[in-house]
């Protein structure tokens, strides 16, 4: 696996800068929560300069629908999708790579930009293998205790009256925090629309790093993208 990235990653270097992210190939950064994936689009996002951009959020301080009236337009367009949107559809609702697709195909009233995707096969799931694979795709992993931990203080902590992790478990158990946190499978859910084989398969497919080697792997994008570094 580690031959194939790196052949991967030394072919899109070759490229000019302008072709290695462009509107058939956008760059995908797949965030998953409490990840330090907030930073991570931070870093993309200037990576790739004023070309337009789709920013999705799950509290909507960014877009919160790409196929919403006043977004649709930048949705078709953008060269970068970086936030939260998966490659296939959720049980939270979370937008879709596919819906990107079916919306350059003008299921949804004819688009501002066409990308050029081939669309001469229905808009399934390898339809959105091949997208993957031939644009720049990005996600990040992080220790499942310390993702869980993370979580539990940033979503759950002010919902308990101020409980701590120990009393928190104390009161209602593992099993609560850990469904209130998002589930035991978060990567499966949110990386591969709730299957395992999925989500492996897309970590073998995109640049996938883990937040605790997470200067490691800006300098890593740091060959394909102008990154800053982290502070």
């Amino acid at each position: 696996a580690s031959a194939r990235f790196s052949a991967r990653l030394a072919e899109a270097a070759a490229l000019p800068m302008s072709e290695r992210v462009s509107l058939s190939q956008p760059l995908f950064f797949f965030h998953v929560p409490k990840t330090s994936g907030s930073s991570m689009r931070t870093l993309l996002s200037s990576a790739v300069g004023a070309r337009t951009k789709l920013l999705p959020c799950v509290n909507c301080a960014c877009t919160c629908d790409p196929l919403a009236d006043r977004t649709r337009n930048r949705s078709s367009c953008a060269v970068a999708v970086l936030g939260h949107i998966f490659p296939f559809p959720t049980v939270n609702g979370h937008p879709s790579v596919r819906l990107l697709l079916l919306l350059d195909r003008g299921v949804y009233g004819r688009p501002r930009c066409r990308r050029h995707w081939p669309h001469d096969e229905p808009a399934g799931e390898e339809a959105v293998w091949r997208l993957l694979n031939r644009s720049l795709c990005v996600t990040l992993l992080r220790n499942p205790v310390h993702r869980l931990v993370s979580s539990f203080y940033e979503f759950i902590h002010r919902k308990s009256s101020n409980l701590s992790l120990p009393a928190y478990l104390s009161a209602f158990g593992p099993q609560r925090l850990v469904e209130s946190a998002g589930g035991g499978h978060v990567y499966a859910s949110l990386l591969g629309g709730g299957r395992p084989d999925r989500a492996a398969r897309l970590l073998s497919t995109c640049v996938t790093g883990i937040q605790e080697r997470y200067t490691d792997f800006v300098a890593t994008l740091g060959r394909l993208l102008p990154m800053a570094p982290p502070l």
